[in-house]
Parts: C-alpha cells; structure tokens; sequence
C-alpha cells in the first residue's frame, strides 16, 4: 500500500493499476496468501493471542496481533514460496477465493472483452489498435518493455521451479537487479503525477491520527495490553 500510494506522485495511472491489483489480490484465500497491507509495518509486531483452533498462545507480549495465521491450511496448500516455517500472526487479509478459479477467470475473461470491445468501438478494430499499442511499446518504451518482461519471468522461473533445485541464488538477484535497471533508464518518460491539494488531506489525516491513539488507550485501559 505505501508502495503504490508512493507511485501517485510519480504517475497517477501505474498507481491505479497496482492499487487494483492489490484490491484484486485481497479476494483470495488463505493458500494464496492475500495481501498484507501495511507491510513491513506488520513485521513489527510478531506475537498473537489465540491460534487458528481459538487457543491461547501464552505470549507474555503487550503488543499482539489478534489471531495466528492458518499455519496447517498454509503449510499444506500454499505454493513453496508462500509458506511458512513457524507460526506467525495473520498479518493479511484474506477473502473468499483462490487464484484460478472461477472468479479470477471471471475477472480476466471480463477484463479482455471489454478491452476488445472497448477499441472496436473507438478506434474500429481491436487488431489494428493492439498492433499500434505493440509498435508504442517497442518504439518508445523498449527497455521498461524488455525490462518488466525479464523481471516478471525471472521471478515466476524462481518461484515455480528454480528455487527447488541447485540455482545460483546470485546471479537471480544479479538478472533481477539488471532488469529493474532497464526500467529506471526510461523511467523519467512516465512522469505524470496526482497533483494533491494537502489542505484537503489534512483532516483525514488528523482524524486518523487521533482515532488511532484513541483506540490504543481503550484498547490498554481494557485489557492492559494491544491487541491489534
């Protein structure tokens, strides 16, 4: 979330599409894993009060997260890299379905036709404008292009297959890095930022502020420790 909050001031409309990716994200179950909002905030707090059965954890921490993640649901079906090795606070928020289902399908197939319809009816047909789209994004945007596709496939080889067997850890993070650098080189073309008016963020903001610290002394005065 601080990451694509962050992207507002770089260009409003990278930031919409990784704020809707997260939002995208959130909908799927436990074995997806969700997403964890305020990273790496949550990491701060690594203690819980009851287990996914409702037991008590015993922690003596003042500072607890509520609830443990569902250890057995993740440790048994979550792709390798989504596991975990002990029992850890559910940071995450989780919903519903899981990734490859009907929902998500329903999004992507949903998402693909309008697209197709969408360009038939302003610009007359869908083919000749993808093949404009391609051309725009070789011709003016060839290393972000070359770069986000290197990124992307480094990272799906590692995650479902190169992690299991004997791979230089190294030169992963060596292609990764050289991938990422490709994207900034031409970085500077994408400047379109969200112009704030921050008079207009500052009663949220208070508001925020002094509900949070509110409810950290209600939350003592109850229970004489935080659960969050």
């Amino acid at each position: 979330m601080f990451f694509s909050t962050s992207l507002l001031f770089f260009n409003q409309f990278l930031a919409l599409g990784v704020f809707l990716h997260i939002i995208l994200d959130m909908i799927t179950s436990p074995t997806d894993r969700g997403v964890e909002i305020f990273f790496p905030l949550t990491r701060l707090v690594k203690g819980y009060d009851v287990d996914y059965e409702g037991n008590r954890s015993g922690t003596t921490k003042k500072i607890k997260w509520y609830l443990e993640d569902p250890y057995s649901l993740i440790r048994r079906s979550s792709d390798p890299d989504l596991k975990e090795l002990k029992r850890v606070p559910w940071r995450r928020i989780y919903g519903p379905f899981r990734n490859g289902r009907v929902i998500d399908w329903f999004i992507s197939y949903s998402c693909i036709i309008y697209i197709i319809l969408y360009t038939h009816y302003n610009f007359g047909s869908f083919l000749s404008w993808l093949t404009l789209f391609i051309l725009h994004l070789i011709k003016d945007y060839s290393f972000i292009t070359i770069g986000l596709i290197a990124f992307y496939g480094i990272g799906e080889a590692w995650r479902r297959k190169l992690q299991k067997i004997d791979v230089n850890r190294k030169l992963i993070l060596i292609l990764a890095i050289i991938s990422l650098i490709l994207i900034l080189i031409q970085a500077n073309s994408m400047y379109y930022p969200l112009h704030f008016d921050f008079r207009s963020l500052l009663l949220p903001l208070i508001s925020s502020i002094l509900g949070f610290t509110l409810s950290l002394i209600h939350q003592y005065l109850r229970r004489k420790e935080f659960i969050l």
